[in-house]
């Protein structure tokens, strides 16, 4: 169950001796956007993973008729900015850590 483990995934971002440990092993991404929330991130990027493929599956399979195409179009559209924002906050956290460390 996504649901669950996606909450679960909050709740260990929240864990104060995970969020220590962050901040005790140095670098600006232990503060930043990505440090905050390293498991609940993963999870739901791979939520939005599924739920992208199961919207294309639906085209392969043609279970859409086609005044439902708009409809799933903007969804996945949705999803898909969803995802890639989630990928370039981590990936700009990521520029930020390596950027300290040198």
């Amino acid at each position: 169950n996504w649901a669950a483990l996606l909450n679960e995934a909050e709740q260990a971002d929240r864990c104060e001796e995970i969020t220590t440990h962050l901040k005790s092993s140095g670098g600006s991404w232990a503060t930043s956007w990505w440090g905050g929330c390293i498991f609940s991130s993963w999870v739901a990027n791979q939520i939005m993973k599924m739920q992208l493929l199961h919207l294309s599956l639906g085209f392969e399979t043609e279970c859409y008729g086609k005044r439902e195409y708009l409809m799933i179009y903007w969804y996945m559209e949705y999803i898909y900015t969803s995802y890639l924002s989630n990928l370039e906050r981590a990936a700009d956290s990521l520029k930020e850590g390596y950027a300290s460390i040198k």
